[in-house]
């Protein structure tokens, strides 16, 4: 015998359609969102933690660390004055960064935003004492992590794909030596940042090599040098991604290259005038950088062993910890496999 189904009520339709539905889950689009906002939020965290350590105060003249007093006297200050723009006169590193951070003490003076007091007067912040300046460098070190971060996930993305984009700026955004560096008011968090850039940029041949974006990817990599001299070695990559192209194309690879170079110098010269500007100073603070990479620094060094170990050994080791190390290590080798 057919059963058959009594009628529904109108009530039955009404919980029918009242009924909740299966959660869905998130959007791609929310989630290529929400996923590098969570990340850029934990760099920044991590980076603003801990910032005012070793600050000026009654007690010492200067930060704690051994390059922030140096920086701000050379870099920043003349005489205890605000340098006038683009007057440096200290040429040890690039200037990109001390013009940033020149910037951003005059900001600070206009709008007071950032005040500490003057060394040994407790009761009388001001904007422009040595903590406060020292602090806005600091800041603008945090930015360039973070921005870091951003152009990684930007990076692993446009190589890649989004997932692995997200694992290099969350890597970044925590590995000890990034964060170290992304509180103190030096040349590399701000070099690296560059650096990063140059890639993101030069990642751009493997589709096209217009004259724009050849000039663009070595404009990038003179401003990586700007910051930091060693820093312009990331003109490497863009060269390789050119011969990687066209193996056998000599003539137009030459041209190709006489276009980076043009960037690279443009870039440079831009943000580090004091090649033309203060040639003669700029030529004794970069031998004296160059001499000290070959001959050390006195017995800053002394018993530390060859430098390439000591790198793997400690700076890698305590700056990356060890799991990353290793796979560090083994991303070199299967690059030339």
């Amino acid at each position: 015998r057919k059963s058959v189904e009594p009628p529904s009520s109108p009530d039955d339709n009404q919980l029918s359609e009242e009924r909740p539905t299966e959660t869905q889950p998130p959007s791609r689009s929310a989630l290529s969102i929400a996923v590098p906002a969570a990340i850029l939020i934990l760099a920044l965290a991590l980076r603003m933690w801990g910032l005012t350590w070793g600050l000026p105060n009654e007690r010492h003249v200067l930060s704690y660390h051994p390059d922030e007093g140096v920086n701000l006297v050379s870099g920043v200050l003349d005489e205890g004055q605000l340098r006038p723009h683009l007057d440096i006169k200290f040429y040890h590193y690039g200037s990109l960064y001390f013009y940033a951070w020149q910037v951003g003490v005059a900001l600070n003076r206009s709008y007071g935003v950032i005040k500490y007091p003057v060394t040994g007067q407790p009761n009388s912040p001001v904007s422009d004492s040595p903590a406060a300046m020292i602090f806005v460098g600091r800041l603008l070190s945090a930015f360039f992590g973070v921005g870091t971060v951003a152009l990684l996930i930007a990076l692993g993305t446009r190589l890649f794909r989004r997932e692995l984009g997200w694992c290099a700026g969350l890597l970044f955004a925590v590995i000890p030596a990034a964060v170290l560096h992304g509180h103190y008011a030096t040349v590399d968090s701000a070099a690296t940042f560059f650096v990063t850039l140059a890639l993101l940029v030069s990642a751009k041949l493997f589709q096209q090599t217009t004259p724009k974006a050849l000039l663009l990817a070595g404009f990038c990599c003179g401003l990586a040098g700007a910051a930091k001299y060693n820093a312009i070695l990331v003109f490497a990559a863009p060269m390789m991604i050119l011969l990687s192209k066209r193996p056998f194309e000599l003539p137009r690879i030459a041209r190709e290259k006489t276009i980076m170079v043009a960037g690279v110098l443009i870039g440079f010269l831009i943000a580090c005038p004091g090649v033309f500007l203060n040639f003669d100073g700029f030529k004794k603070d970069f031998l004296f950088e160059l001499n000290k990479s070959r001959e050390g620094m006195g017995t800053l060094f002394v018993d530390t062993g060859n430098g390439w170990v000591y790198t793997l050994s400690t700076s890698f080791r305590y700056g990356l910890g060890i799991p990353l190390l290793l796979a560090f290590l083994m991303a070199i080798v299967w690059s030339f496999l």
